[in-house]
């Protein structure tokens, strides 16, 4: 009889990961200077039900380019070189 080898792969998963899981609205704020006021601008056109104009979603869109843009000048030279290269490693399917 042969034995079959088993394979298993086990994913880490950090603490953040699990929390973008559970209240994914959380990943607009990440690595984003302007997050309070994305927040503010966000609350207020979902209070005043805003959200049929397309002004307010561009508005939204633009905040959150403009605070994910200063918060990776702010990043680290290795991590601003990590993003700029990018995934190196290979894709092999089983």
């Amino acid at each position: 009889m042969s034995k079959k080898s088993v394979v298993e792969f086990k994913t880490l998963q950090t603490l953040s990961q699990r929390l973008s899981t559970k209240q994914p609205y959380l990943s607009d704020f990440a690595l984003n200077k302007l997050a309070l006021e994305y927040a503010i601008i966000k609350n207020y056109i979902t209070f005043f039900d805003l959200k049929k104009y397309k002004i307010s979603q561009k508005i939204l869109e633009m905040i959150k380019t403009c605070g994910e843009a200063i918060a990776v000048s702010n990043l680290d030279v290795l991590s601003q070189l990590g993003l700029k290269v990018g995934k190196t490693v290979k894709t092999i399917e089983l």
